[in-house]
C-alpha cells in the first residue's frame, strides 16, 4: 500500500510537506497493528463493493485516528487516498485505459 501511496503522491504532486505529515501519519498507523488492521479491512472492503464506503462510519474513521494518534481528517485523507488504488483500475476498464485527468 505505501508504494501506492507515494505513486499518489507524485501524481498528484503533493508538496514535501504534505508528503512527510502523511507518510508519518501512515506510519503511525502501521505501527499500531490495531489501527493498521482496521484501516487495511476498510480498504478491503471498498474493494470487494465501492458501494461499502457509503456504510462506513465516521466512529470507525476516529477510532482509527485516536488508535494511531494521528487527526481524523488525516486518516480519512489516507483511507481515500488508498481506496483510489482501486478505483483507477475500475476507471481504466471503463475507458479502455484513456485518462479521463492529465
Amino acid at each position: 500500500m505505501l508504494k501506492y501511496i507515494n505513486e499518489f503522491f507524485d501524481e498528484f504532486g503533493l508538496s514535501s510537506t504534505e508528503r512527510v505529515t502523511l507518510a508519518i501519519a501512515y506510519e503511525k498507523m502501521r505501527e499500531h497493528g490495531e489501527a493498521y488492521d482496521r484501516l487495511t479491512r476498510l480498504v478491503y472492503e471498498y474493494e470487494k463493493d465501492m458501494k461499502f464506503l457509503a456504510t462506513v462510519q465516521f466512529s470507525e474513521i476516529e477510532a482509527i485516528a485516536n488508535l494511531a494518534g494521528v487527526h481524523k481528517e488525516t486518516t480519512l485523507l489516507l483511507i481515500l487516498i488508498c481506496m483510489t488504488k482501486k478505483l483507477k483500475e475500475r476507471l481504466g476498464k471503463l475507458t479502455n485505459g484513456v485518462a479521463l485527468i492529465k
